[in-house]
């Protein structure tokens, strides 16, 4: 197992924490009252990162970063809590799964807890082994040193039928995947820097697709599998999941900023008449819609292009989710979604039936809102961090 040495939180829970999602755009946070059942989200804020702070997930200047995050925790409404958990984008963290299928040589006896850690151990080694290996691929770095940041057991079957949990059944041919996220050493210890300057303790990091995954009320269910496009800022995050883990994801930077950006260009206006326009919001009839839509065609071919490229990477998944959840602040570009409808670029990739969108929102989480803010789209993945922390936390004590 890879040593993660970051000063998580052992034999202690707070009643409440501050989640921040680091956006390649924004960076948003939430306060998250554990008192209740339910986890509760009590304060909520985001800021845009000044230029020449936070480039395409990657950390610029600490300083300024430092000078951003304080302005945020003045921001939330309520007295920020000293323990914070972090969530990156997919440019930051890779996620995927390692399968095992085992023949026990015991299978009169119930799988017992020893022997569950056992096979786990040996499935985070082997997929240390894998992510050093494609440290250059996934992070543009041959010599990055990569860190476990977490794991836990997506798909479980004991002699074909799906579990839960293993612990305490009987079975001869147990099959576990396990889902593991890695991050670079270089990375954590910036974060780890900025959380003291802040004065906050830093209990853990997570990948915001991990997060969204641990929140979802139906996270259980074994037949849950679906493609995640989250279309941000400057990034877009893939992610194939199958039997409710992560079994794989790419990421490119190419999100819905620079559709905005290309129209700001060609039509020589200002950022919010170009979103606008973009969205339709806007009835301006000194624009000519010929070239809106050249323009946005143009962006979405690249786009689409990159796509393939990341989907093309998804080599070991036989079969793609036919199921597709659109998130960040692109989900509603109608160009993007019109990929997903092309006969001839589905036929590229083995999505086996046809693509079926699903409705992802706040009402999909296992968190209560006490703010009344975060139903909007902006705020959807930063609230994955309440219910991800409480079970985090739980595991802890």
């Amino acid at each position: 197992m890879l040593d993660f040495s970051l000063p998580f939180l052992k034999n202690h829970s707070p009643s409440s924490f501050l989640g921040i999602d680091f956006g390649t755009v924004n960076v948003k946070g939430v306060v998250v009252d554990l008192t209740d059942e339910i986890p509760q989200i009590i304060g909520c804020g985001q800021i845009a990162w000044p230029e020449g702070s936070f480039d395409h997930g990657l950390i610029k200047n600490s300083p300024l970063v430092v000078q951003t995050l304080k302005k945020l925790l003045s921001e939330l409404g309520v007295p920020s809590p000293n323990q914070v958990i972090y969530s990156l984008s997919g440019v930051l963290v890779h996620d995927f799964t390692t399968m095992a299928k085992i023949t026990r040589t015991t299978s009169q006896d119930p799988v017992s807890e020893n022997e569950l850690s056992d096979i786990c151990d040996r499935l985070e080694d082997a997929a240390g082994i894998e992510a050093a290996g494609q440290a250059a691929w996934w992070f543009g770095d041959p010599g990055a040193y990569l860190e476990l940041i977490g794991s836990n057991i997506s798909i479980c079957k004991l002699d074909g039928y799906y579990a839960s949990s293993p612990l305490g059944y009987r079975g001869s041919v147990l099959e576990l995947g396990l889902a593991t996220s890695f991050s670079t050493s270089q990375y954590l210890r910036g974060l780890q820097d900025i959380s003291k300057k802040l004065g906050l303790k830093l209990l853990t990091v997570t990948s915001s697709f991990n997060a969204l995954l641990k929140n979802l009320k139906d996270k259980d269910k074994p037949q849950f599998n679906a493609l995640l496009v989250d279309v941000g800022g400057q990034v877009t995050n893939l992610g194939v999941v199958i039997g409710g883990g992560i079994v794989a994801c790419a990421s490119f930077p190419l999100g819905d900023w620079h559709f905005t950006l290309a129209l700001s260009q060609a039509l020589s206006i200002d950022w919010e008449k170009a979103l606008q326009i973009r969205y339709n919001s806007l009835d301006d009839y000194s624009v000519d819609p010929s070239v809106v839509s050249q323009t946005l065609t143009r962006v979405c071919r690249y786009w689409a292009c990159n796509l393939d490229v990341a989907l093309e990477s998804f080599s070991g998944v036989k079969k793609l989710p036919h199921q597709i959840i659109m998130l960040g602040g692109g989900k509603e570009s109608p160009e993007i979604k019109a990929v997903f409808s092309d006969s001839r670029w589905l036929k590229k990739f083995p999505f086996g039936q046809e693509v079926e969108f699903l409705n992802f929102t706040f009402d999909d989480l296992f968190v209560r809102d006490l703010t009344g803010r975060l139903n909007k789209q902006e705020f959807l993945m930063v609230s994955c961090l309440a219910g991800f922390g409480a079970e985090f936390l739980n595991s802890q004590v």
